[in-house]
């Protein structure tokens, strides 16, 4: 029997944030010993609530360098996380609903630069060969329809490949 993900902050947003689990291959193994089960939080917009059969774009929000996708959760009382503001701007019709997917390519030297590393591990190749495949499995994405954005390191992660 198959239980669903947990769900973070369950009345803090109108849409949801389920934390999944992702067991990688390609991290396993790693030089440094890092972990390579790594919990990744999803957010899915009300309209995928509301409509089962609705499929969404899915953006992949990167952290940067001593990052994880979780602080892209905040829930301080006087100032809102970004995940807290697109759901808010979505449920105001101010921003299309899409699935936002926060990574968790942490390190223990503070975090990846998401490429692929012989020493610290192939974190390009996790995100591209098993993140998005994962997500495509579990949720109601639109073929095709995915983007990547990123802070600081994850703004290079982000960046468009040749």
């Amino acid at each position: 029997m198959s239980h669903p993900p947990p769900r973070r902050d369950p009345h803090a947003y109108l849409g949801a944030v389920e934390m999944r689990t992702l067991e990688s291959r390609l991290l396993a193994g790693n030089a440094v010993g890092d972990p390579c089960v790594r919990e990744v939080p999803v957010y899915l917009p009300p309209q995928a609530l509301a409509d089962p059969s609705a499929r969404f774009p899915v953006v992949y929000v990167l952290a940067g360098f001593t990052g994880r996708g979780h602080k892209y959760l905040e829930t301080h009382p006087w100032r809102l996380g970004v995940v807290t503001r697109y759901d808010r701007a979505v449920a105001a019709g101010d921003a299309p609903p899409a699935i936002l997917v926060l990574p968790d390519c942490f390190t223990s030297f503070g975090g990846s630069q998401y490429v692929d590393s012989e020493f610290l591990g192939p974190y390009e190749s996790h995100l591209a060969l098993e993140l998005v495949p994962f997500v495509d499995a579990h949720y109601p994405t639109r073929p095709g329809r995915r983007g990547a954005v990123g802070k600081s390191s994850g703004g290079f992660g982000a960046r468009p490949r040749r």
